[in-house]
């Protein structure tokens, strides 16, 4: 038999300032009303999402991006470059980052967590690291190599729309309680078992996570010919999965 697990995931940094109100405060001083009311909601695990250290080129990168700038500025007008950090997925090591309490900030919030029953997630995807990474410089060989030539097409944009299907398929299968997926592509056979999404588009999502773990990860090599038919042909199944979405959200 099967046991459902609830886990929580936190985005760390944007939380920790939350809670100190500007500052991010240190994960050793959350506060234990937060893990007492985690455990009274069946929490089993906290998955910290982006605690580790940032990469200074990835912010500085994310202040100029033309196309994120935009975005930035449809959500908050006023917002300013000290307003913009680095990505919590652009690493220049798996050390804590000093700013939400370093090692002996995480040790304790685990400690607070263990003392309730609960357990601690973190991620570890080498593929993370930031272009000012040591690796770079000194284990290049570990990096595929390529120039500018080599991003004609643009792959980011395809993989942040599947992450995006993947994120609103695993809230709706979590919150509406629709089976316990054993791979990421299972989720939208779930949705599609649950009747939130038809079958159709229920396989061309799972082929659809199976192209971003290729590009992502590096699984396979990317051929450039498959990524450029994805684009081609193959777009209308997010918006065919976002649409179903929609309706079936939208239903009374």
């Amino acid at each position: 038999m099967s046991v459902c697990r609830t886990f929580l995931e936190i985005n760390t940094r944007l939380w920790l300032r939350e809670l100190g109100n500007g500052p991010p405060l240190s994960l050793a001083d959350v506060p234990d009303e937060h893990f007492d009311l985690w455990k009274t909601r069946a929490v089993d695990a906290v998955w910290l999402m982006g605690v580790w250290k940032p990469s200074a080129a990835s912010r500085d990168i994310a202040r100029v991006h033309t196309g994120l700038t935009k975005d930035y500025s449809e959500v908050l007008p006023d917002w300013t470059p000290e307003d913009v950090t680095a990505s919590p997925y652009a690493l220049v090591g798996y050390e804590v980052n000093p700013e939400l309490g370093g090692e002996a900030g995480l040790a304790e919030f685990r400690r607070k967590l263990n003392e309730r029953g609960m357990k601690l997630i973190l991620d570890f995807v080498p593929s993370h690291t930031a272009r000012d990474h040591p690796w770079t410089r000194t284990h290049p060989e570990r990096y595929v190599q390529g120039n500018d030539a080599d991003h004609g097409i643009d792959r980011p944009s395809q993989q942040i729309a599947i992450q995006a299907a993947l994120d609103v398929a695993s809230h709706i299968v979590s919150d509406e309680r629709l089976g316990e997926p054993r791979t990421n592509q299972a989720l939208f056979d779930l949705l599609a078992t649950g009747g939130w999404v038809p079958p159709e588009t229920a396989l061309a999502m799972r082929r659809a996570v199976g192209f971003r773990n290729v590009v992502v990860h590096g699984y396979a090599s990317v051929d450039v010919d498959v990524v450029r038919d994805v684009v081609e042909h193959h777009l209308q199944d997010l918006l065919d999965f976002a649409e179903a979405i929609r309706l079936r959200l939208s239903a009374p």
